[in-house]
């Protein structure tokens, strides 16, 4: 399944974008980004994104990164942004 929310659980979806390239994923992210601000959704969100490119067979690695990522938006308050790189406080 791509291009759709999979709700992981209450409060973590996972969107998969097929046929992005390492140059457009990012961009296809900001634009899940714009139109969830366009919604005036409710909530604060967090937003992760990585290309599989970066991960050449290794999934875990990818998941882990993701999920780094969206710890450090949470930890540090960066509601409605998108994290696309690895950040060092």
């Amino acid at each position: 399944m791509t291009d759709i929310p999979i709700v992981l659980n209450d409060h973590l979806i996972c969107i998969v974008f097929d046929h992005t390239t390492d140059e457009t994923y990012i961009k296809a992210a900001e634009n899940l980004n714009s139109l969830l601000k366009e919604l005036e959704f409710k909530n604060n969100f967090f937003l992760s994104v990585v290309h599989s490119s970066e991960f050449p067979d290794n999934p875990l690695e990818m998941t882990n990164t993701l999920m780094d990522r969206l710890e450090y938006a949470i930890e540090h308050k960066l509601f409605n942004t998108v994290i696309y790189e690895d950040y060092i406080v």
